[in-house]
């Protein structure tokens, strides 16, 4: 301190220098969390900007408080909140749930709705439309309408259902229909309950259409896109055809909803019959209706099905010939696409099937049942990591799905992801499925090995009547005679219940080492009853000694796969080599 320098202006000096250090230090840190930690929080909306913006806010206050307090004498205190601070963000990061909620997913949930069949169209049209536009736009994951539907969201609030699902918004509203107009009240919130958006749309059902994208646009700007997204007006204009008459469409819906809600009763086939009747008369007026062409195609299956007594002749051959016709009018209708034979067929049926599921995708973005064949693909094919991807995609869009679960915990088997796979059975057992948890004997028998009294103990219920045989079947054999009988013997059982022990047969070859013929024997079987059953299992690294085998590389270049595989990519198990392909080479043997 200077002779002229008065203790007032040294202290105020020497405080707001050192408060100011302080606090740049803290608002360092708190950066820092906000990076980390908020966009857990699902406050993802530019964190650290916001963060800045606060430090900024609160820097002057601290000087104010420093010129008026001693602050400075109790630094040290100061320091200790800091690093405490610190601990608690790296505490509180490392405990956070693992799954994280992101904003740019989204679920549609049931729109409140008048108790008529147009009325209950309308809102699932203006559903099913948002989240398709949404989906091919690649900007918005969207949960599929039949999660969105579950009887478990049912009585949630926004909140609970937006954790319930992990996404980071819901969209909920109400649509009234009257005569030819129609009145929709829309609400988008986000995780946390707060509306990101509201808006009352009162329009002509004939501008449906119209709405669905505006709609989808507003959602797009809300919860933002990423740079590859596709422009929903484009992806608009690629819909099909549809006619600009409130009464066709309203006609169009009802006939819709009929088909969608169909169960067995008297009532809903008088319905499906009516839907047919509403479809033909829509024709008459639209020849180039094509939704309402493949809404046709699809009834005359589902009459079949439900009230075969009225169903027409040659019901097959007529919807296809229908669904071909409305894929003449409208190339992109991918509902019209499952009805036809496989268009992008060629000599291998393989390839075909993989272009044929991956075009309707790109059609059919919201509908998950789709990728649940492409994931079944690719384990047929032996592209296990693409099946991973395809059904933990298929989970993320249809959370609340038995079919979705079972099929990802069916991949995580193949990957021995036991616990995973285990959770997976007990959620789809939450939900309604009555078979057991797979995941359970499949760990079990990958424990026991080359234990056969542990093999025969964890036995499924349906295996348990050929329990004596079996234990013949797996037994060590002394010589090359009782190995022989293994295979026979295995091979009666396989004839006499080929429903229970296709699967199981060819898993015992891969994991059994004097069973390896078996796969051969098995696979021959199988393919005389036209399954191809046998293929996901044969991919799973323990079958290293069938890939080993000398017969392998001939069966599965006459079964397709090496063509496929040089168009839609090598699996782990066989790869190419030189002008030709090796098997197993690349994987060791456990």
């Amino acid at each position: 301190m200077t002779e002229s320098e008065s203790p007032l202006a040294h202290r105020l000096r020497g405080n707001v220098v050192r408060a100011a250090i302080a606090h740049v230090i803290v608002a360092w840190l708190f950066l820092q969390i906000a990076d980390v930690v908020l966009p857990y929080l699902g406050i993802v909306d530019q964190p650290v900007r916001w963060a800045l913006l606060v430090s900024v806010a609160t820097f002057p206050v601290t000087l104010f408080i420093a010129w008026l307090t001693d602050a400075v004498s109790r630094l040290p205190e100061l320091l200790v909140i800091v690093i405490v601070a610190a601990a608690a963000g790296w505490w509180v990061t490392g405990n956070l749930p693992e799954g994280t909620r992101e904003r740019t997913s989204l679920v549609i949930l049931p729109f409140d709705h008048g108790n008529d069949a147009a009325g209950e169209g309308i809102s699932r049209a203006l559903a099913r439309e948002i989240g398709s536009l949404l989906m091919k736009s690649r900007s918005i994951d969207v949960i599929s309408d039949e999660s969105a539907r579950s009887p478990l969201l049912q009585g949630l609030g926004t909140v609970a259902v937006a954790d319930r699902l992990n996404v980071g918004a819901v969209l909920a509203g109400s649509v009234a229909a009257n005569g030819d107009d129609m009145r929709i009240e829309l609400r988008l919130l986000d995780a946390a309950g707060s509306a990101l958006w509201e808006s009352v749309i009162e329009e002509s059902v004939a501008n449906l259409f119209a709405v669905q994208e505006r709609v989808a646009a507003e959602i797009e700007r809300r919860l933002g896109a990423g740079e590859d997204k596709v422009p929903i007006a484009q992806v608009a204009a690629e819909r099909c055809w549809m006619p600009n008459d409130a009464d066709a469409l309203r006609r169009y819906f009802t006939a819709r909803h009929y088909i969608e809600a169909r169960t067995e009763s008297d009532t809903s086939r008088r319905q499906i019959a009516e839907a047919i009747a509403i479809y033909r008369d829509l024709l008459e007026q639209y020849p180039e209706f094509a939704e309402a062409r493949a809404g046709l195609a699809w009834a005359y299956e589902y009459q079949h099905t439900y009230d075969p007594e009225s169903a027409i002749e040659n019901f097959r051959q007529v919807a296809s010939a229908t669904a071909a016709e409305a894929l003449e009018e409208c190339p992109t209708l991918g509902e019209a696409l499952h009805l036809v034979p496989n268009r992008y067929d060629g000599d291998n049926w393989w390839i075909g099937q993989w272009r044929q599921l991956n075009a309707i995708i790109e059609m059919e973005p919201h509908k998950p049942e789709n990728y649940q064949r492409l994931a079944r693909h690719y384990r047929e094919t032996g592209l296990r990591q693409r099946a991973l991807e395809v059904a933990e995609k298929l989970v993320a869009i249809n959370p609340l799905s038995v079919r979705s679960l079972k099929e990802l915990a069916s991949i995580y088997m193949d990957f021995e992801r036991y616990e995973e796979s285990k959770t997976l059975y007990e959620q789809s057992i939450e939900l309604g499925n009555t078979g057991p948890n797979w995941a359970v004997g499949a760990e079990r028998m990958a424990l026991c090995r080359d234990d056969v009294e542990c093999l025969l103990d964890n036995l499924y219920p349906p295996h348990q009547p050929y329990k004596d045989r079996l234990r013949i079947v797996y037994r060590q054999p002394a010589d090359e005679a009782e190995a022989q009988e293994s295979i026979e013997i295995a091979m009666q059982v396989f004839h006499e219940d080929p429903m229970i022990f296709t699967n199981w047969l060819n898993y015992s070859a891969c994991e059994t080492a004097h069973l390896t013929p078996l796969f051969f024997e098995v696979a021959d079987g199988a393919r005389e009853r036209g399954s191809y059953w046998f293929w996901p299992s044969v991919w799973v690294s323990s079958c290293f000694d069938v890939w080993s085998d000398s017969r392998f590389p001939g069966f599965v270049e006459e079964a397709g796969f090496v063509e496929y595989w040089r168009e839609a990519g090598w699996p782990e198990a066989c790869q190419p080599q030189g002008d030709g392909f090796a098997c197993g080479r690349n994987i060791e043997a456990e």
